[in-house]
């Protein structure tokens, strides 16, 4: 059965009989299950379409710009089930709540292009990143400025090419283009949440 449906308007060609139409394609980057109601669909033009699970395929799904240039991440926080975060060719880190704002609620500036971007599974605070080749941790009840840890992989020829946290949440597991794993400890990582009584 057909969920969703997206494509472009027809628009008119830029040649002389303007009678002509085509169709332009999406290609399609990333795509999650954000909560109980929506899914979203991260594009190469850098948008993010929300799919409501209760709309009928002739609604028109929304549409956030989210990055210039292609989305290398669309991440769900393991936290809650409307908070996401993406990466595009901007150099941002955003974060997101819901599929209601049109602004992210936190933006992570880097200075250089992000490849990918993740949530850690026992820290809402805590990102990780690839960023020129390095390794960075981001801590958002630290600061939300720069990274807590940066590290530098040990051959800057071998591009990052895999990055995940542990279920502990303590090590950083990062595969390189030829094939090799390397596990890192992060001993600057704050501890999981807790519920205080």
């Amino acid at each position: 059965e057909l969920v969703m449906n997206l494509s472009h308007s027809d628009c008119p060609d830029n040649n002389l009989d303007k009678r002509k139409t085509h169709t332009l394609g999406f290609r399609i980057t990333k795509f999650i299950e954000l909560n109980q109601n929506a899914d979203l669909v991260g594009t190469a033009d850098g948008l993010v379409y929300s799919f409501s699970h209760y709309a009928n395929l002739t609604t028109h799904p929304k549409k956030i710009v989210s990055h210039f240039g292609i989305i290398k991440s669309l991440e769900k926080s393991p936290f809650s089930q409307d908070v996401y975060l993406t990466t595009g060719c901007d150099c941002n880190i955003n974060i997101w709540i819901g599929d209601f704002f049109y602004e992210p609620v936190i933006s992570l500036s880097t200075g250089k292009q992000i490849e990918k971007a993740i949530w850690s599974k026992t820290s809402s605070t805590t990102i990780a990143s690839i960023i020129d080749n390095r390794i960075h941790v981001w801590d958002l009840s630290v600061t939300k400025y720069d990274p807590i840890f940066v590290q530098k992989m040990p051959n800057p020829n071998q591009k990052c090419t895999g990055l995940e946290f542990s279920p502990d949440g303590n090590h950083l597991c990062v595969s390189d283009i030829s094939g090799k794993v390397m596990v890192y400890v992060l001993p600057n990582i704050s501890p999981p949440d807790e519920y205080e009584e």
